[in-house]
């Protein structure tokens, strides 16, 4: 019915791109693939999350189409800007910055480099609650947000915004991090962000937020409290789903219409991206190279005996599945924002390199998931737990290396 009602597709496919550019340029200029693809794309309808898009994405007339466009003139915000900002994340603006993204061109050189700009520069909100983090690098260190060598703070730019540059989140606020040499690894978990100290030092913070600890945020945008782990987007393209509840069937399509639709929904649906941007940032981050040491040979066969069940030494993963099967925290899977009943199955693509694992960050690493020996209070996936101690060696030898 809701289908029926705003006049746009009934979820049939459509004549496939012939490539990923040519999904770019559909993606762009054809509002009907745009449709099919989200309608494609969705688990549960039902959820919240599902039910706005469907309401207000890509009819054929109105919804958040026909919403202005924002793309803003930006300037980094480094350590030397720290006090520059008012009690309302505001300051005079000072006339620099770029004015708009780069030029794109329908090249994978083009759109990688307008992706990383996006993903590094484009404001997802203008947000007051940052103030108090600009205010000093104590309070940024105490929220956890990452300093690079250039002395960026933690992805965070000054927006023009009516007449005034205001501080603003972009994707690398959570989804990058410093490594051991202090070098910024885009795409990485920002495992140190902790958005209740952040509320708190707004004076807005409660016991609940406190709780979730850092890593960890809770965009349901419901009426629950589910925290879930900040991922590492570097093996985007490897996920059978998107978001820890599986809430849309994964592609390059599907990813783009999770970013566009994502940055309407933070800008309180008053204003969208440049369609081309949104697509260029789902193409950076389809192309992000995860880091994978060398591959071993050496424990594939208990790998193939233990994990390969759901998941594959290519990277791919089996279907999404019932929590009640690995014991996890089921809390989410049935949560009115984006619940579907299942939970998606990671891909272990640079797992290595990712300090908290399952969905609620309550691992630290593969070592700890594959020690019987760890934490009561960790609920669940227990598989190797059972192995010998030379197999689990051979079997995190492996797992490291995939």
């Amino acid at each position: 019915l809701l289908t029926a009602s705003i006049g746009i597709g009934c979820g049939e496919p459509l004549t496939e791109p012939t490539s990923d550019i040519e999904v770019g340029k559909r993606f762009v200029e054809d509002r009907e693939f745009r449709r099919n693809a989200l309608e494609q794309s969705v688990m549960n309808p039902d959820n919240s999350y599902s039910a706005l898009r469907l309401e207000e994405y890509a009819r054929k007339q109105g919804g958040w189409d026909d919403l202005p466009v924002y793309n803003p003139s930006v300037l980094a915000v480094t350590t030397d800007d720290l006090g520059s900002f008012d009690a309302t994340g505001r300051r005079a603006s000072t006339g620099g910055g770029p004015t708009v993204s780069p030029e794109l061109e329908w090249t994978h050189e083009s759109l990688m480099d307008v992706g990383k700009w996006a993903f590094e520069n484009y404001p997802m909100i203008v947000d007051a609650r940052l103030a108090p983090v600009v205010a000093s690098r104590q309070n940024a260190d105490e929220v956890g947000l990452w300093v690079d060598e250039t002395g960026r703070l933690g992805g965070l730019v000054a927006a023009l915004d009516d007449g005034e540059d205001a501080v603003a989140w972009t994707c690398a606020t959570c989804h990058a991090a410093t490594d051991e040499s202090g070098a910024l690894v885009l795409g990485r978990s920002n495992v140190t962000f902790d958005s209740g100290r952040l509320y708190r030092l707004g004076d807005a913070g409660s016991e609940r937020i406190d709780a979730w600890g850092a890593g960890r945020v809770d965009t349901s945008r419901d009426s629950t409290d589910n925290p879930v782990l900040i991922s590492d987007v570097r093996n985007i393209r490897h996920q059978s789903h998107l978001h820890h509840t599986a809430t849309l069937r994964n592609s390059l399509a599907a990813l783009a219409i999770r970013v566009e639709t994502l940055l309407i929904v933070s800008q309180r649906q008053e204003r969208r991206p440049p369609r081309d941007v949104a697509f260029a940032l789902a193409y950076y981050m389809w192309n992000f190279s995860p880091p994978t040491p060398t591959p071993v040979e050496e424990g594939r066969d208990v790998f193939e005996a233990t994990c390969a069940r759901c998941h594959h030494s290519d990277g791919s993963v089996a279907a999404p599945l019932d929590p009640a099967m690995v014991g996890t925290d089921a809390s989410l899977q049935n949560a009115p924002g984006r619940g579907t009943g299942r939970y998606r199955i990671p891909s272990l693509v640079g797992v290595s390199d990712r300090a908290l694992l399952l969905h609620d960050g309550s691992v630290n690493g593969v070592e700890q998931l594959l020690d019987p020996a760890r934490p009561t209070e960790i609920e669940g996936h227990e598989f190797g737990h059972e192995l010998l101690v030379d197999e689990r060696e051979r079997l995190l030898r492996f797992v490291r290396s995939l």
